[in-house]
């Protein structure tokens, strides 16, 4: 048969007779032929594909939305590819080329060590980013803000209300905007209760595991 006869058959089209299509159909198994998605949708320049970019994999934080990420953009009909950066600059370009790569529809931005020119360069592209409290939203991009200093006053006053009166505070790292919030967020509140600021412990916090080593949240004695 014709190499149209086979696509019409594989892509489900009804222009083919029963007979026909099952001697195609049984030519495929016989000969275990499985047809490249990814060519297809180069060919066809149908963007079925979805990214996300994230700092560590190895944070608690992400794999609970990388795995929904998953389960929704296969439930949507796409694939899913996923790029972790490791707070690295060269590998968060890395991942944002990968993705233009690929040709992905979209790409999740869950990292603040991408640069302000690479999302625009994947919005040029007509690649629809989201990301977390980067920049103003406008064409091809979305921008999910947090109220950070909202959760920290719930924290530290449900922390109060259970008898807590010595809390720390432990921050991200240095220069994160969202952790600047954070921070200011957490010592306005503890004056607010009355409460005197305890340590502030800083640095590059790793985790090990998927548990973050050696820090716990617990009453400071």
């Amino acid at each position: 048969v014709s190499t149209a006869t086979v696509s019409n058959v594989l892509n489900n089209t009804g222009k083919v007779g029963a007979r026909t299509q099952r001697h195609v159909l049984a030519t495929v198994k016989r000969l275990g032929y499985v047809p490249d998605v990814h060519a297809r949708r180069l060919a066809s320049n149908n963007r079925r594909t979805l990214g996300i970019i994230v700092s560590d994999v190895e944070n608690p934080f992400f794999p609970e939305i990388i795995k929904s990420f998953e389960t929704r953009a296969r439930e949507l009909g796409y694939d899913a590819i996923l790029g972790d950066t490791n707070y690295e600059p060269r590998r968060t370009q890395e991942a944002a080329e990968r993705m233009m790569e690929h040709k992905v529809g979209g790409v999740a931005i869950m990292t603040s060590e991408i640069s302000m020119q690479l999302i625009h360069e994947l919005a040029e592209r007509r690649i629809a980013v989201t990301f977390l409290d980067l920049a103003p939203a406008r064409r091809y991009m979305s921008n999910l803000r947090i109220d950070y200093a909202s959760g920290i006053e719930q924290i530290l006053r449900h922390l109060r209300g259970n008898g807590h009166r010595h809390i720390a505070f432990i921050a991200g790292r240095e220069g994160l905007k969202s952790n600047m919030v954070r921070e200011e967020a957490y010592e306005r509140t503890m004056r607010e209760l009355g409460l005197k600021s305890g340590p502030i412990l800083r640095g590059d916090l790793r985790f090990e595991g998927g548990v973050q080593a050696g820090i716990t949240i617990a009453k400071l004695k």
